[in-house]
């Protein structure tokens, strides 16, 4: 059993009625995540569900090779734009236009409508990229309407955020159950009929080899928990410097005495002084 203060998710069939079922609770890569950027208590909310987002719809990818998934909600809330990174592993990672927004009203007024926007990575180097309109609507909701239009399979996916008594996310938790190939209307109403059903101890409870999982016709493919992580590092930094061009780099170096690079995902800063730059263009001795 997953300790229930630590991230977890499940990834599993419902092979009576073709269905994939995904499950999950991100809320300590939620507060990780929000704690790097400074971000407000409904912004740290929204980067958990656009973060439990992408994972989901890495798992609904229809390719078996699929590296990672960036899931990219521009809108004209408070927020700006949203962009997570979700990976099959459970690596994730997220930042926003404007991370410190604050606004009264639902978690979906800060986003706003506009538009979705996802890619996939595979390991054959190709991306995948598609869009669709974005509703004033839940992020759930937004990513059944992705997986229907863009995708073209059925999917029902929830994301529920429990507040705390200052309003800090106490925990963000989902599921999506996804049509398989073969299933008919009546494993739809089956399936659905069960996730009713199901939902408010699935919505908490992730012992899922003695709990409600084990009572119902479920089989798992995979389980672990979510880890905020970011791939920058100092090599993927200095080869950017590098496509920058070493005059562009020694403007910078002119004009602020050092170069400074923040990740804008993690945050971690890297500092380039003058005779670093040197050495990366081939003049250190």
């Amino acid at each position: 059993m997953f300790d229930p203060s630590q991230n977890y998710f499940v990834r599993g069939l419902l092979p009576a009625w073709n269905y994939r079922l995904v499950l999950g609770s991100i809320t300590p890569a939620a507060i990780e995540a929000g704690r790097r950027h400074s971000a407000s208590n409904q912004m740290t909310c929204l980067f958990g569900e656009a973060m439990l987002g992408a994972f989901f719809l890495e798992c609904a990818g229809s390719k078996s090779d699929a590296i990672k998934t960036c899931l990219h909600l521009e809108g004209t809330g408070p927020a700006q734009r949203i962009i997570a990174f979700a990976s099959i592993e459970g690596r994730v990672r997220a930042h926003a236009g404007v991370p410190q927004a604050q606004w009264n009203g639902s978690l979906e007024e800060g986003k706003g409508p506009g538009f979705v926007k996802v890619s996939r990575w595979f390991s054959d180097s190709n991306i995948y990229t598609s869009s669709v309109e974005m509703r004033l609507a839940p992020i759930a909701k937004n990513l059944e309407d992705y997986l229907t239009r863009s995708d073209q399979v059925q999917a029902f996916v929830k994301i529920q955020t429990i507040l705390g008594p200052d309003s800090e996310p106490e925990r963000i938790s989902g599921c999506m159950i996804q049509a398989l190939p073969g299933a008919s209307a009546t494993d739809t109403d089956h399936a659905l009929g069960w996730l009713g059903a199901a939902w408010p101890d699935l919505g908490r409870e992730i012992d899922y080899k003695d709990g409600i999982l084990s009572k119902s016709p479920f089989r798992t493919l995979g389980a672990g928990e979510f880890q905020f992580y970011c791939d920058c590092s100092l090599d993927r930094v200095s080869n950017m410097l590098l496509s920058l061009g070493e005059e562009a780099v020694q403007e910078i170096i002119k004009e602020h005495g050092l170069v400074e690079v923040f990740c804008e995902f993690c945050r971690e800063r890297y500092e380039f002084r003058p005779e670093q730059i040197g050495t990366l263009f081939g003049h250190g001795k």
